[in-house]
């Protein structure tokens, strides 16, 4: 049984897809107009959607361009720390976009996403993000602490305390949590 794939996308001179390996498991994988020699990817003898990726390449032949999820968080994670927010959104995207199972944590890879967008000071996007992250694990309690920071980026500062509130509920001492609702709180006082 052979790898299958997903309708590719174009992106500039790569593609990016969505490789199915095996059964249950599947990877985001991209190839780059230099790794297809001479077949060049925006011509019009060679669009995007005639890629019969199986026959033009083995997927055991380029694992050094398929990354698992756990790669790509871990890349997003390394771009977050050197604050290269719209990199590490893209390798959270492509992290997104490749999981498929449980293990796959999407819910850390939302809330990542989330601090991202805050880093770049879109608290709407953030807050996205901050949903899907506790509709994904409404457990875990860092998603109402992301979802408390974009309110309170936005100033909506007594939906940030029911926010902050909501995760304290679950996670009655965690830090983050506790010292994002005392900002909040001195933010309302202030008004």
């Amino acid at each position: 049984m052979g790898a299958q794939s997903e309708k590719p996308v174009l992106l500039s001179t790569e593609v990016r897809f969505r490789l199915k390996v095996r059964s249950g498991l599947s990877t985001v994988c991209v190839i780059r107009e230099e790794d297809l020699g001479r077949h060049h990817l925006g011509s019009s003898t060679f669009p995007p959607h005639h890629i019969n990726l199986p026959t033009l390449f083995d997927p055991s032949d380029c694992a050094a361009i398929i990354m698992s999820v756990a790669e790509l968080k871990a890349k997003g994670n390394a771009a977050f720390a050197a604050k290269d927010y719209q990199g590490a959104i893209q390798a959270y995207n492509d992290a997104i976009a490749a999981a498929t199972s449980p293990e796959d944590a999407v819910h850390v890879l939302y809330s990542n996403r989330s601090a991202c967008y805050a880093g770049l000071r879109d608290w709407t996007k953030a807050l996205d993000d901050a949903e899907s992250c506790i509709k994904a694990n409404p457990s875990f309690a860092k998603g109402y602490g992301r979802k408390g920071a974009a309110l309170h980026g936005a100033r909506k500062l007594e939906e940030a305390v029911d926010a902050y509130s909501a995760g304290l509920g679950i996670a009655p001492n965690d830090a983050g949590l506790t010292k994002g609702l005392a900002d909040v709180q001195r933010a309302v006082q202030n008004e």
